[in-house]
């Protein structure tokens, strides 16, 4: 069985600009802000187009839309991220959902997004060997917000704040040596 893909999530998450570009697409950015190429089936100057602010009907951003013949009867209203690596790399949805997950380190069973509790994740371990090792007292990574996931997505790494200008936690960045990638940053990041 197959894991499972919140699609919503990843919609919310990726940003097609980004997708188009992992995928290779070479687009022109035009002065109404989309973005313009062949199509990656078909060919055609200028048939397939992009468009970043696109609200989509399940409120999610950027969206799809290919004038080439076999595009548009296959696709008549375009798409949006999945449906665009569904389309380039002739996938069904579902695969194309999880070349997206894998591509972009997404949480392989997506659950329901979460904001960040206003003093960071309760479970990170300030007193962990791996922070220690870092030269960190477990006062130091206290008030640093440093530790050690035992769980969730970052699991298995020592976790850094990110956090804005003005001090807002925005997420965390893990490090685990021999992993890969040794650095881990939230989809948001990327």
């Amino acid at each position: 069985m197959s894991q499972f893909i919140d699609f919503a999530e990843l919609k919310r998450e990726l940003s097609i600009e980004a997708v188009a570009e992992w995928l290779g697409l070479d687009l022109k950015r035009m002065t109404n802000g989309q973005l313009r190429g062949a199509c990656p089936i078909e060919g055609g100057d200028r048939l397939f187009t992009i468009t970043p602010d696109f609200i989509n009907k399940d409120g999610t951003c950027g969206r799809f839309f290919c004038f080439a013949n076999e595009c548009r009867r296959r696709w008549p209203r375009g798409g949006d991220v999945i449906e665009l690596v569904a389309k380039v790399h002739q996938l069904k949805p579902q695969d194309a959902a999880a070349e997206l997950q894998k591509a972009f380190q997404t949480p392989q069973t997506a659950p329901q997004a979460t904001k960040l509790p206003e003093g960071g994740l309760d479970y990170l371990l300030a007193d962990h060997e791996a922070v220690q090792a870092l030269g960190l007292s477990k006062e130091q990574a206290v008030r640093l917000g440093i530790g050690f996931a035992p769980k969730g997505i970052m699991r298995g790494r020592i976790c850094f704040p990110l956090r804005d200008p003005e001090g807002k936690l925005l997420g965390y960045c893990g490090y685990a040596e021999g992993m890969e990638p040794a650095l881990k940053f939230p989809i948001k990041f990327l």
